[in-house]
């Protein structure tokens, strides 16, 4: 019996050490913790991206795990991570073993010190300085170092060129690490040439500009057609269509002041297309218009970047028209008079577009202000923070949206209303006598009593009522223009109708916020209301006319 009793306790003693080992990573709260002696493998992601996947049955995975192992159990637990490195991006070292896993978030600092770590519960822990400084000497530690990213090539702004492997000089960057020495950085690079179709020219763009670039170009028979530096690649012309070879080298030189060096060389192929032009449909306008911008030889619409230092909230959507991309512009009518440059990026190359912009003086067009008044009934109906509000969420839902084909014919009808008169027009400064409110007048305003017509062809995009607007219309002409139809008494079209310019759309009226009968008809691009003027067919000084005398609406650049 004893005997027995022994041999079982010696049985239980057998097991005891891998029962303690399976509580060491499954506790009560139902937590996976994996250490080192369970990891079967440890995948370390870098602050590049990268991963690395080190298992435990080699020298190489067993030193990785056990670095990382005791940093982890030698750390100091604190409060929490300092605020100065919160957001910062952080490696993630995750311990697995069949399907369990536990993943920490490294932070480490380049000179060694104030390295933290959060374990998968949220703890924060300090890292000792001296496994810090041990980690840091490592290839894996590379990517803490920002000198250490080797420069990148970018082709025509559209394609990241890899250095070629081998080639003369052979590809390679040094960074200073923590030692203070220079050691060599790992970086990716291609077997063979590449080939590319680009647009335009060869434009060649690093993120840490060069000291020195050079660039041999041969075409396809061989012949050599360029062999200078960069700077000069300006004289190389090279017809839509011609495929060359490109051979590139570049270097950093070692300077006392840096803490990289290095050379690349790249070899690829490129078809050429022809280069990106942009044209305005007109290059002088009054403020608060619409112009539009046609571009040639784009392929991808995508890759234009369209800026303005004048007016920072312009918004381009391009759209195919036949053999061009175009957008419409609202310019800010608040932005005022002036020289304004548009600056057009693409494919490397960069444009700029010079719009002069200049305010009407024509009589009644001054933008005075002028008091303007509401029976007291309607502007408590009509102009409260609610009714405004009620119709500011119609119209940003509006606005977001257009259709990608151009549905308007030429130019637009001066009038929504045939037979009423002018009221207010575009630009007053109103005053509201009620309060001490003003606001901008946002249209134009035909008086009296009769039909509303659409002013150009269109889809209705919106009916509805607010007490603001009263009964409106929204109709959509493509391209992020719209038209607004608002104080109706009558709507006769409902959302989808497709109408002609001149078609019925309702009855001139006095709902919401109106002092008289008649339509209030604003003109939008996008989320930017414009004034209509220049886009109207009555052949006067307002609208734009081709060289036939035809109004034209909005002119748009066609090439000769």
């Amino acid at each position: 019996m004893k005997n027995k009793l022994l041999a079982a306790v010696l049985i239980v003693a057998l097991f005891i050490p891998t029962v303690v080992a399976i509580v060491s990573y499954s506790t009560s709260d139902r937590k996976t913790v994996v250490s080192a002696e369970l990891a079967e493998n440890v995948t370390v992601c870098d602050l590049d991206g990268k991963e690395y996947v080190f298992k435990n049955d080699n020298d190489e995975g067993k030193t990785v795990i056990s670095r990382f192992q005791q940093m982890i159990d030698k750390a100091e637990a604190i409060s929490a991570l300092p605020d100065a490195i919160g957001g910062d991006a952080f490696y993630k070292i995750t311990f697995s073993v069949d399907r369990l896993e536990t993943v920490y978030q490294f932070y480490f600092a380049a000179d060694g010190t104030d390295s933290y770590f959060v374990t998968s519960d949220g703890e924060a822990k300090r890292v000792s300085p001296e496994l810090t400084e041990e980690f840091l000497t490592t290839d894996l530690a590379q990517s803490v170092y920002a000198s250490s990213h080797a420069p990148r090539l970018t082709l025509s702004g559209a394609f990241a060129v890899l250095p070629l492997e081998g080639g003369e000089p052979a590809s390679s960057w040094m960074y200073v690490n923590s030692t203070g020495k220079f050691v060599d950085a790992n970086f990716s690079k291609a077997d063979a040439a590449q080939a590319y179709d680009v647009d335009g020219g060869l434009a060649l763009t690093f993120d840490r500009e060069p000291d020195n670039l050079f660039v041999r170009v041969v075409g396809a028979d061989g012949t050599e057609l360029f062999n200078d530096q960069y700077s000069l690649i300006g004289n190389l012309t090279l017809e839509p269509g011609t495929t060359v070879k490109v051979e590139v080298g570049a270097k950093w030189y070692e300077d006392e002041a840096r803490d990289y060096y290095g050379a690349m060389n790249y070899e690829f192929s490129a078809t050429v297309s022809a280069p990106a032009e942009f044209y305005p449909g007109v290059t002088k306008l009054e403020r608060g218009s619409i112009v539009s911008i046609t571009a040639v030889n784009v392929h991808d619409p995508a890759k234009i970047k369209l800026s303005c230092e004048q007016d920072d909230g312009m918004k381009a959507v391009w759209y195919k028209d036949g053999d061009y991309y175009r957008t419409l512009i609202a310019l800010d009518f608040e932005k005022g008079d002036g020289t304004y440059v548009i600056t057009v990026e693409y494919a490397g190359t960069v444009s700029t577009l010079s719009l002069e912009v200049e305010t009407p003086n024509a009589g009644d067009r001054d933008f005075s202000p002028m008091a303007y008044t509401v029976d007291d009934e309607v502007f408590a109906a009509a102009y409260t923070d609610e009714a405004i509000a009620e119709f500011q969420a119609i119209f940003d839902e509006q606005v977001k949206t257009s259709a990608d084909v151009k549905l308007w014919d030429g130019a637009f009808l001066p009038k929504a209303a045939p037979d009423g008169g002018y009221g207010l027009l575009f630009g007053k400064m109103l005053n509201i006598s009620n309060n001490d409110t003003s606001k901008r007048h946002d249209g134009v305003d035909y008086n009296g009593d009769g039909n509303v017509v659409a002013i150009n062809s269109g889809t209705v995009a919106y009916v509805g009522e607010t007490a603001f607007t009263g009964k409106f219309v929204v109709i959509d002409h493509g391209w992020g223009l719209k038209t607004w139809y608002s104080h109706l008494s009558q709507i006769d079209v409902k959302a989808g109708d497709e109408l002609k310019k001149g078609d019925a759309i309702g009855k001139t009226g006095s709902t919401g916020f109106t002092n008289q009968t008649g339509v209030h008809v604003s003109m939008t691009v996008w989320d930017r209301i414009v004034m209509p003027y220049s886009t109207w067919n009555n052949n006067t000084d307002e609208g734009f006319t081709d060289a036939a005398g035809n109004a034209v609406g909005i002119p748009m650049y066609v090439k000769s």
